[in-house]
């Protein structure tokens, strides 16, 4: 039997309060973040692939937070912060 070794992935952890969720600024990867603050690494969802409710409920302190994938601080799902 072969010893398992796990290599541990580099985060920078950005949280974002108004939506239950982390931010990973290294790949971009959204987190839903639990009651007891810890994170759930399997349910990660590209910052490109969350939805426009999702992006809407930030508010504008996470907002702030963020730098967008894209130019012109648009999504591919085609919210732009200057509509809201």
């Amino acid at each position: 039997m072969f010893p398992l070794t796990l290599k541990l992935k580099e985060m920078n952890i950005i949280r974002l309060e108004s939506v239950g969720s982390v931010l990973d600024s290294v790949d971009n990867m959204v987190y839903p973040q639990m009651v007891d603050e810890s994170l759930d690494l399997n349910m990660g969802v590209e910052l490109s692939d969350c939805s426009d409710e999702w992006v809407l409920s930030l508010s504008p302190e996470d907002r702030l937070k963020i730098t967008w994938p894209n130019s012109g601080n648009r999504l591919f799902n085609s919210t732009k912060f200057e509509d809201c």
